[in-house]
């Protein structure tokens, strides 16, 4: 079965990861800024989406042949994100929230869980999932390091801070180390 990631951040890349050692026939990522999209394709996206050139909703109804995928996963926290998974899902697909929005209240367009017959989900990170997590990295399906594309000392904390605060930054998770020197 195929999947899609809304989000081209950490989460959304390592959620792309653990899909494509699932078995997932074919994942497609969504997102915005460039460096995060050539991370997602060496992680093995079938195809990303740039959200500055083109419409998800349209691309995805195009690769899947008008029916939609059967998982969509939202890693961003905007309300337009969510209706775009809700939107690109096939008939009894689920979508799983996983963003952490910022606007707590949004607006769905709730007839379509009746007419598409589909399910919104929420997943908690961080809660029950360690072992499994720490199984899947001690076996290397899924590499924290391919995502991390910049790394500080603890004395350059402030420069690392300001390359993750550029609008079209480079960065797509920054590491710091602490040395016994700092």
């Amino acid at each position: 079965a195929s999947a899609v990631v809304f989000g081209d951040g950490a989460i959304g890349l390592l959620i792309l990861q653990v899909l494509r050692q699932s078995g997932a026939a074919a994942v497609y990522l969504v997102g915005k800024k460039a460096a995060r999209l050539a991370v997602a394709r060496q992680l093995g996206a079938e195809r990303v989406i740039d959200i500055g050139r083109e419409d998800p909703v349209a691309v995805l109804q195009a690769l899947t042949g008008g029916q939609g995928v059967p998982r969509a996963f939202e890693a961003v926290g905007r309300q337009e994100s969510l209706q775009q998974a809700l939107a690109v899902l096939r008939k009894g697909g689920i979508a799983v929230l996983v963003g952490l929005f910022a606007q707590a209240d949004v607006s769905l367009p709730v007839n379509w869980f009746v007419q598409k017959e589909i399910t919104l989900s929420g997943a908690q990170g961080y809660a029950w999932d360690f072992q499994r997590a720490q199984a899947l990295v001690a076996t290397a399906k899924i590499r924290p390091s391919a995502i991390v594309s910049h790394q500080f000392p603890l004395s350059e904390l402030h420069q690392a801070f300001e390359l993750l605060m550029q609008p079209n930054t480079p960065a797509v998770k920054v590491a710091i180390w602490i040395d016994e020197e700092d």
